[in-house]
């Protein structure tokens, strides 16, 4: 997504900013990694914690990834609000709910301007699980950065979570190799510690090859 189109999604999310006079951390958002063997799936997360109930005006969460190396799954991918899971498509079926701003190669994007004026969320935690399939160029050994963008606004005049209701973070998502070829990695190694030991036996015992 370009540059422009993010920032003005941002502001479209703070322009329901309330002013607030105190700030105190009510909310801790943590990004979680992921990996994944090649060709397999993928679902780095955004974990949103709230240590206090949290009455949302808007979100707005904008998502880049490299399309070169991985796919979003939309049908797949979900978000959970303490434990209870619905997907996707759940979702932007709810007009209240999110809506799919933008879904690009590269990015996709998220908004939420809830209908009544608020969305309550109680204490607790709030995780995005975006699903992503790794490409055929996505090799063993490769990592990757999904950056996650995002604006939040609250009712409450003493709750901002971040500094002027932005948030910047990411989250890597590593290709792992298949079992089969970690069985085959010990194995060579253990013929490996084998030949030393035995190597270092002969050695020992004084005897020497001709």
């Amino acid at each position: 997504m370009k540059h422009t189109q993010r920032i003005a999604l941002l502001l479209a999310g703070c322009a329901f900013c309330l002013t607030t006079t105190a700030s105190q951390a009510a909310v801790t958002i943590t990004p979680g990694n992921a990996s994944a063997v090649p060709g397999g799936q993928a679902m780095p997360t955004l974990t949103f914690s709230f240590d206090a109930p949290y009455d949302f005006t808007s979100l707005t969460l904008l998502v880049d990834y490299d399309a070169d190396l991985m796919t979003f799954n939309k049908a797949q991918s979900s978000i959970s609000i303490n434990g209870v899971q619905q997907d996707f498509s759940a979702l932007l079926s709810n007009p209240d709910f999110f809506s799919l701003v933008n879904d690009d190669v590269g990015s996709y994007s998220l908004s939420a301007l809830f209908g009544d004026g608020h969305y309550a969320i109680p204490a607790g935690s709030m995780v995005m699980n975006s699903v992503f399939d790794l490409t055929p160029g996505f090799h063993a050994g490769m990592s990757t950065a999904v950056h996650i963008y995002g604006s939040m606004t609250s009712t409450a005049a003493d709750v901002d979570p971040f500094p002027e209701d932005v948030f910047d973070v990411a989250a890597s998502v590593t290709a792992v190799p298949e079992p089969a070829t970690w069985l085959m990695m010990l194995g060579g190694l253990g013929l490996v510690v084998v030949q030393r030991m035995l190597g270092h036996a002969r050695n020992d015992s004084g005897y020497t090859w001709n």
